[in-house]
């Protein structure tokens, strides 16, 4: 049968480890500074062909599909490696409500390794404050602040 009101959906990712993994993210600090309603923000420019031409599969990795906790299937396999984030599509009147972790209504079974999304958060802020640690540490005494027009 069909999902209807109620059902509980779970989507796990598996992205298995990849020898192009960068542990710290970039921190643009290289990048000219822009205000944009009252908040700063080094400029970041889509460059979409050229990302459309580096994709790469990433061999192993799936995405399944879980309703009241029971598997579905694997909805994708040998998807795009980069970064995938939670999103949720609505049609008319229709409401939803989402758990990113840690605590789940439907854990996984033992038989996945995972990680809840909620832990990302905390990671996220780890990850970026150790790139601009190395960033300072790396241009010690060539940073200025009187260049900037803000």
């Amino acid at each position: 049968p069909g999902y209807g009101e109620g059902d509980t959906l779970g989507f796990l990712v598996v992205l298995p480890d990849s020898v192009n993994t960068k542990f710290t993210p970039s921190t643009y600090k290289d990048r000219p500074l822009v205000k944009f309603k009252s908040h700063l923000y080094y400029e970041d420019k889509d460059n979409i062909q050229e990302s459309l031409n580096n994709l790469k599969l990433l061999p192993g990795s799936q995405i399944l599909f879980f309703k009241n906790g029971v598997c579905q299937g694997t909805a994708f396999a040998d998807i795009y490696q980069g970064c995938y984030y939670p999103t949720v599509s609505l049609h008319r009147n229709s409401t939803v409500s989402v758990n990113f972790g840690p605590n789940f209504k439907f854990p996984p079974s033992q038989e996945y390794n995972y990680r809840p999304m909620s832990e990302k958060a905390e990671e996220a802020i780890c990850e970026q404050t150790m790139a601009d640690l190395l960033f300072l540490s790396e241009n010690e005494g060539k940073l200025r602040l009187d260049t900037f027009n803000l």
